[in-house]
């Protein structure tokens, strides 16, 4: 996996975990360890952490 530096998008995240928003914000509130967002200036959108995205895939994956 490509631990470039940069953030994600809400939409590259529904993406890249094939998850719906409505999921993502449940993970946010319910799941420990899922990566939270910063506000992105300029636009104040959330966006995520390319490398803490990566890593917590990463753990879940090893956990299979």
């Amino acid at each position: 996996m490509d631990d470039r530096i940069g953030f994600y998008t809400f939409a590259d995240l529904c993406r890249i975990l094939r998850l719906s928003k409505k999921t993502i914000y449940r993970y946010l509130e319910r799941l420990p360890g899922f990566p939270k967002p910063v506000k992105y200036w300029p636009d104040g959108d959330d966006r995520w952490f390319i490398p803490d995205v990566h890593e917590w895939i990463r753990k879940i994956v090893l956990k299979r």
